[in-house]
């Protein structure tokens, strides 16, 4: 958010898709908060939410997911 706006998310979609964006933040430097603002504010789908907020992570690292 320092650097880029939510519509960087928008050009990523385009871009490369959403299955290849992973949700992470500059904790302590930022607070979480902020960083589940900028995700709320790009205009993505609840499904991409899903990916980006975890659900990618889950499929790259082999979790189960809960």
């Amino acid at each position: 958010p320092h650097l880029y706006g939510p519509q960087l998310l928008q050009t990523a979609r385009v871009t490369i898709g959403m299955d290849r964006v992973l949700f992470g933040t500059d904790y302590p430097l930022m607070p979480q908060e902020k960083a589940l603002d900028y995700v709320a504010e790009a205009g993505l789908t609840n499904r991409e939410k899903e990916k980006v907020l975890g659900g990618n992570a889950v499929r790259l690292l082999g979790l189960s997911s809960p």
